[in-house]
């Protein structure tokens, strides 16, 4: 019977966990809908910078601080420091992040060619900060599995996000970057509020000590490689465009983006599901039991992956054109394109959850980087060469790169002999 329960606790688990993923495609159709069509493509251009600005900051903290704390909440007796020492390492990644933006917003706005940002920058920052709480319950909700919660406030930020610039669409017929940035604000304002009133309550004692704020940079500063390397593959593109091109060829860009992260479905739920999952089983030491579970998903991840990415190239261009008419012309061949990374997603996800699980976040942080960087230059001498279409080529070329990194090291984690339950765990067999 306990291992009929369990089954059941992991089903939940999981689907609440698809739920939180599909509120991501949720609001892109919102976007393919009503965002893209009511706003001018000059404001979406930038508001597409901004969006990424904030989105960055957001996700690098979120990586740097509240990942070693799902790692290590399971250790009841430093519980409180774990969730402590955290925290901090959070906000004070914040705090400098937003500082230095708004201490140099005029030289940002100069370089990336995006005008309205020193007046909106403060927009994101209120966003970023009124957020902090939700941030912080979700990972402790991560680390718990309590996924429902996770859903439940990212679904208060969605349907908030969603309401305000449905009624700023009827009202005005017209939608401003300003507008769209007001209501990234009321989202994380509410989605604090409905984190604060989810049980469990509360922060489980949160405290601070120097050892542990040490313990967590170091697993966070990897974590933190592993992000930047994110945001390099996922956000840095448009800025870049923006810097070298039109607010219109960025808006172009945008558009076909936004069908793509059907894909970030498979990524997010992997990070909130089965990142916990391949923790406990390592702790755990039910290392042949992990092996099982770990091969059926890349077998099954593949094919739904591979079907959903070509079926999606072949349709680009005039389901972009049935949505937009000749609005964005260019971007139906982008979205061709760039549907093609999604044959690389469940290679790295998998593989990058279960490397973080055993314990080496430092191959991971190394690869990520490295080929980040290999990104980065792609995207400035393609981008100055094609513009959007270099910067889709370049995120197609380093995410195929990658995958194949991360699927060897992978395959190394079970190239030993897996040890008896109750032996010694010796880390340099990884």
């Amino acid at each position: 019977m306990s291992v009929v329960n369990a089954r059941q606790d992991t089903m939940k688990i999981g689907a609440w966990g698809l739920g939180n993923s599909l509120l991501i495609p949720a609001y892109g159709i919102f976007a393919i809908l009503v965002v893209f069509r009511a706003t001018p493509e000059g404001e979406l251009g930038a508001y597409l910078v901004l969006q990424a600005i904030y989105l960055m900051i957001v996700q690098l903290a979120r990586n740097f601080g509240y990942t070693p704390l799902v790692r290590h909440f399971f250790e009841e007796e430093r519980r409180g420091a774990v969730v402590g020492s955290s925290t901090v390492l959070t906000v004070l990644f914040q705090v400098a992040a937003l500082g230095l933006l708004i201490g140099f917003r005029h030289q940002a706005a100069a370089i990336l060619g995006c005008p309205p940002l020193p007046d909106l920058i403060w927009l994101v920052a209120a966003a970023v900060l009124l957020g902090a709480v939700a941030e912080l319950r979700m990972a402790i909700f991560q680390a718990l599995h309590h996924t429902r919660q996770v859903f439940l406030i990212n679904a208060v930020y969605h349907v908030t996000l969603i309401g305000v610039i449905a009624a700023h669409a009827l009202t005005t017929g017209a939608v401003h970057a300003g507008q769209l940035l007001q209501a990234t604000v009321w989202a994380a304002v509410s989605s604090s509020v409905a984190s604060a009133v989810l049980t469990p309550r509360g922060f489980f004692g949160p405290r601070v000590s120097r050892g542990e704020l040490r313990r967590m940079y170091e697993y966070g500063k990897y974590t933190l490689g592993t992000s930047v390397s994110a945001v390099v593959f996922t956000r840095v593109d448009v800025v870049i465009l923006s810097a070298f091109r039109s607010p219109a060829e960025v808006a172009a860009y945008g558009v076909g983006k936004v069908f793509v992260r059907l894909f970030d479905i498979y990524h997010h739920t992997a990070a909130l599901v089965l990142f916990p999952l391949f923790c406990r089983l390592w702790s755990q030491r039910r290392r042949e039991e992990l092996r099982r579970v770990y091969r059926r998903l890349l077998v099954g991840s593949t094919a739904a992956c591979g079907a959903l990415a070509v079926g999606l190239a072949l349709v680009a261009i005039p389901m972009v054109r049935f949505f937009y008419g000749g609005k964005y012309p260019s971007a139906g061949p982008l979205l061709a394109v760039l549907s093609l990374t999604g044959l690389t997603v469940p290679w790295t996800a998998l593989a990058q959850n279960l490397i973080n699980a055993a314990g080496v976040p430092s191959f991971v942080f190394g690869a990520r980087i490295a080929i980040a960087g290999l990104n980065l230059v792609l995207d400035i001498i393609l981008i100055r060469q094609f513009g959007a279409y270099g910067a889709a080529l370049a995120t197609l070329i380093s995410l195929t790169t990658l995958a194949v990194f991360m699927n060897r090291k992978a395959s190394g984690v079970f190239s030993f002999d897996p040890p008896e339950r109750n032996a010694p765990h010796d880390p340099r067999k990884v």
